[in-house]
């Protein structure tokens, strides 16, 4: 995190959780039933107001949040207050149709972006640690082992594509605002995995009758299998690299 291959990974994530607003928006409507034009302004007035929220965040120097004072010498307090900031932002985009697990992650980002909310880390952790093993035991609940098994040969070269096809298309771009080749590769790597968030799209398609079981069941391995192998994947593509800089330094000697 304190590089600027980090830097610039975190950003392109915060971006890509951002987008998932149009992208829910857009898979509500293709579920081809009846469009409410009151939900189409709902949603369209939240994804707004949510965008426009990050980029405040982003240019806003300074946020204090209320009774940060109070707050501070509380540990009691600090968790409940911070379960309320998370339940609240995720009521908020609930109630404009959006995904609640998007308001849950806003509520992070205004978490991040104050300079008063240090000890919501320490208060935190232990809650963090148990939901973070949760998420991957939700994870592993959702593998249908033995379909993997049965179409090993196309969910393996799906897992392929979405790694080097990731990782390239990162890299390329990073390449094209004069990021160096190797950290441009590296950047990508760590990349090129399909996010968590993409387990709500698919719920969410699935859910609206847009993909069959067999689609979903297809997406769910994948995605699954690219969270578990990218550690790999990232670790391979940091060997690469240490290889390519040593035979430069090498051919400059």
């Amino acid at each position: 995190m304190e590089t600027r291959v980090g830097q610039n990974a975190l950003g392109i994530l915060l971006v890509q959780d951002v987008l998932i607003v149009p992208m829910m928006i857009i898979l509500g409507y293709m579920s081809g039933e009846p469009v409410n034009p009151q939900d189409v302004v709902l949603q369209l007035v939240g994804a707004v107001l949510i965008i426009s929220f990050a980029i405040w965040l982003y240019h806003k120097k300074e946020i204090k949040l209320p009774f940060h004072k109070l707050l501070k010498h509380d540990h009691e307090i600090q968790v409940f207050f911070a379960f309320g900031l998370c339940f609240g932002f995720a009521a908020i985009t609930g109630f404009f149709g959006l995904s609640t697990a998007l308001g849950a992650f806003v509520a992070g980002m205004l978490v991040a972006s104050s300079k008063t909310t240090q000890w919501f880390h320490h208060s935190l952790y232990p809650l963090k640690v148990i939901f973070l093993a949760l998420f991957f035991i939700s994870i592993g609940l959702l593998i249908d082992l033995q379909f993997i098994s049965d179409n090993i040969g196309l969910i393996s070269l799906l897992v392929g594509v979405v790694f080097v096809t990731n990782n390239l298309i990162t890299a390329l771009t990073a390449r094209m605002f004069k990021v160096p080749w190797g950290e441009s590769f590296y950047l990508g790597a760590l990349l090129s995995q399909i996010g968590e968030f993409s387990f709500v799209l698919g719920a969410l398609a699935f859910g609206s009758g847009i993909i069959t079981d067999y689609a979903y069941q297809v997406t769910i391995s994948v995605i699954s299998l690219t969270l578990l192998l990218s550690p790999f994947w990232i670790k391979l593509s940091s060997n690469l690299n240490k290889d390519n800089q040593e035979i430069t330094e090498t051919k400059s000697e």
